[in-house]
């Protein structure tokens, strides 16, 4: 198994509060975690079932995979 870094964007929906309130309902713009996979598809795979997760926020506009690369990092 190998280490993936997977970052993905998450936007807020605007509410005219600010963007600086918009994005706090949503945590961070860009998101990093890390992931053991064999393969690419196994780290997308990973990515897709975080990005479900985060999506559920009924604030998130639009969360999307912005890269994944293969790296060292914790777990």
């Amino acid at each position: 198994m190998d280490r993936w870094i997977i970052t993905v964007q998450v936007c807020p929906h605007s509410t005219g509060r600010g963007q600086e309130a918009d994005q706090a309902s949503v945590g961070e713009r860009r998101q990093t975690v890390i992931v053991e996979a064999g393969d690419i598809e196994s780290a997308l795979s990973q990515a897709k079932l975080y990005l479900a997760g985060v999506r559920t926020n009924p604030m998130v506009w639009k969360a999307f995979v912005s890269s994944v690369c293969q790296g060292a990092g914790e777990i």
